[in-house]
């Protein structure tokens, strides 16, 4: 299922024009989870050798006549996470994709997985590591909500790219800068807290107990005699 043209879809695409250096963004529609995600198109020298391996190895579907992985190809495609969807953004845009965001919720969504420095952050903050899956909250359109959360998709990359190399080399930053990454991992966590916050609310009031109003004054039962007005009913 695609979308049609003019929606947010098309909106939220366009945050990220498709470039051959870059990683842009596709929206489309996840016939498993039953869920519209945003899928993550890498560069292409960020596709997996496997991706690579399997293209080579591919056969024309019986009834259908695309071409299609062969049987054990698809298994290991499976193992390493690349489902029918992912494989299908790969033949039609020539780009290896990773589901990045999940449409539902209140909220506009989530992220599918957290990078390890947002788990960092989670874990700093004393938040939970994993977002929740694919079908823990009720559906959701594609509509401004999503746009919102994603609209600062490049400048998120930026400031996540800069933590990495500040954790790999602290020596690369002054301490001005250093000061700086400081207020940006605030800002950082602001985004993504706001996100995670909604998506676990939301879980926990799907999932909470509902206590059972019990009457104090309800008269107690006399199994005894209940049991011998049966047992002598006629």
């Amino acid at each position: 299922m695609s979308h049609p043209a003019g929606t947010w879809a098309e909106q939220i695409e366009a945050l990220t024009p498709p470039d051959e250096r870059l990683s842009w963004l596709k929206v489309r529609w996840h016939p498993v989870f039953c869920r519209w995600m945003v899928w993550q198109l890498l560069p292409p020298n960020a596709t997996p050798l496997l991706v690579l391996d399997v293209e080579q190895k591919l056969v024309r579907h019986p009834t259908r006549g695309h071409f299609m992985p062969d049987p054990m190809s698809k298994l290991l495609l499976d193992r390493e996470m690349v489902d029918q969807p992912a494989w299908d953004l790969y033949e039609q845009t020539g780009r290896y994709g990773r589901s990045y965001w999940v449409v539902q919720g209140e909220h506009g969504g989530h992220k599918r997985r957290f990078s390890n420095v947002e788990k960092q952050l989670a874990r700093l903050h004393g938040k939970r590591l994993e977002p929740p899956a694919p079908g823990d909250l009720p559906y959701a359109p594609v509509d401004r909500r999503v746009f919102d959360k994603l609209a600062p998709y490049d400048q998120l990359l930026g400031w996540e790219y800069a933590f990495r190399r500040d954790e790999a080399d602290p020596a690369m930053f002054t301490a001005q800068e250093r000061e700086a990454m400081v207020g940006v991992k605030g800002q950082y966590w602001r985004w993504l807290e706001s996100q995670v916050d909604a998506a676990f609310d939301s879980v926990e009031t799907l999932t909470r107990r509902v206590p059972i109003p019990v009457r104090d004054d309800a008269p107690r039962i006399d199994y005894d005699a209940e049991k011998a007005r049966i047992l002598t009913a006629e």
